[in-house]
Parts: structure tokens; sequence; C-alpha cells
């Protein structure tokens, strides 16, 4: 699994960062798997959000 994530730093300091954020369902549910959730809880404590991701909203970030 990779991430596509930036991080700016000066002397230490984070001065802004950003990401894209997940949009597929498929890759959804394998990242909560891998911390350890079944499907059923994913979907019981995330339904709305697994639902609209069945949808393809469009990447954001």
């Amino acid at each position: 699994m990779y991430s596509e994530q930036y991080d700016l730093s000066c002397n230490g300091y984070e001065i802004l960062s950003g990401s894209i954020r997940n949009h597929d369902p498929e890759l959804l549910l394998t990242a909560f798997e891998m911390v350890g959730r079944g499907e059923d809880e994913i979907k019981q404590k995330f339904g709305a959000m697994y639902e609209a991701f069945q949808f393809g909203p469009p990447p954001h970030g």
C-alpha cells in the first residue's frame, strides 16, 4: 500500500501538508481490515461513507 502525500518543513516546523484521500471502496475496506476491522463493523460504523463511495466520488485532497 502506498500514499500520495507531502509535508513541507522549515527549521523543524511543519509549514504545510496535504494528501489525496481514499476514494476507492475496495481500498477503503482493505485499509480498515489491515488495522483489524471487519467488514460488518466497517459498514455499521462507516456505512454512509461506504455507500457513498459505491457511486464513485472523485479524488479529493
